[in-house]
């Protein structure tokens, strides 16, 4: 039975042979069971049922993931690379902002309302190199290398949520109110206006309006970015090296699919006009290539190497 030894594997690599040996494997053990004695007639109930029980057990057991503590040297290692990671990504940002500053003694200040803005985007890039400390450190088991991503993933979530919501806006009109000629305080635009004053917002449907769903449809993608960047790359870490699948074509297509993203939140009323999409949709477009995309590699690669 193919599907309860995938279920029984899927289990032993989120968690402890404790919680495996004492709910997943009697849990299969009966499946198997229970599907053997059924007549053919029925084993697809049994198997439904089973996937059913299979999903209950990992939903109920899902806090022993959490639980599961990483090495202080390995969540210190995650924490370095990350920030060497964004840090670069953001100087790279911060370059156009400081060529907009004309005045030279007032630059320093002005640039430091891009760097939140700079850090949300460069924020998602350093899930491949957390990705890469995870799965190089030695000496830890597989349930801990897995929780401790999922743990990341929340992280970066809640980490993104919060700087896009609150802390970006708030940056952003301090830039605007800087800049502003003469000095004043410019009415915000959906950009300026935290998560929480967009979705209590009553407006008519006006443009202003869809610029507030397309500026929430922004941030919610921006968002599950980091969590998708991490899922690609611990996917493509999987694969073989040394073929048309490896890890390294894995991440220049991430890269690619990066840039996409960022010209599609460049201009993203015209994709949705262009393409008829909803408003708000066309920054979820990119990421749903990306996941097709890596979904179609790691099942291609899977293909070969079981024809291999």
């Amino acid at each position: 039975m193919a599907i309860t030894s995938r279920a029984l594997a899927f289990a032993s690599r989120w968690f402890d042979p404790q919680t495996v040996a004492r709910v997943f494997n009697p849990l299969v053990a009966d499946w198997q069971r229970e599907w053997a004695d059924a007549p053919k007639s029925r084993r697809l109930i049994v198997h439904i049922r089973g996937i059913l029980s299979f999903c209950i057990a990992i939903i109920v057991c899902t806090p022993a993931i959490f639980h599961a503590r990483a090495p202080k040297a390995l969540t210190d290692l995650i924490a370095r690379r990350m920030a060497i990671a964004t840090a670069l990504g953001t100087a790279v940002l911060i370059v156009p902002f400081a060529r907009e500053v004309q005045l030279e003694e007032t630059r320093g200040f002005f640039i430091l309302f891009a760097v939140p803005g700079a850090i949300v985007m460069a924020f998602p890039f350093a899930m491949v190199s957390a990705v890469d400390a995870i799965r190089g450190f030695i000496g830890v088991e597989p349930h801990v290398t897995r929780g401790t991503a999922a743990k990341l993933g929340v992280v970066a979530i809640m980490f993104m949520f919060f700087m896009h919501g609150w802390v970006v806006p708030a940056a952003n009109q301090a830039w605007r109110e800087a800049t502003f000629h003469p000095p004043s305080e410019p009415a915000r635009a959906p950009r300026e206006l935290s998560t929480f004053e967009l979705l209590t917002s009553r407006e008519p449907a006006t443009t202003k309006a869809n610029n507030i769903r397309r500026e929430l449809g922004n941030r919610a993608a921006l968002s599950v970015l980091p969590v998708l960047l991490l899922w690609r790359r611990w996917r493509a870490l999987d694969l073989p090296k040394g073929r048309w699948f490896s890890a390294q074509p894995a991440a220049i297509g991430t890269i690619a699919m990066i840039f996409a993203f960022l010209a599609l939140r460049i201009s993203p009323r015209i994709v949705e006009m262009k393409w008829h999409l909803p408003v708000g949709s066309s920054f979820w477009v990119t990421l749903g290539l990306l996941a097709l995309l890596g979904t179609i590699r790691v099942t291609l690669a899977e293909w070969s190497m079981v024809r291999a």
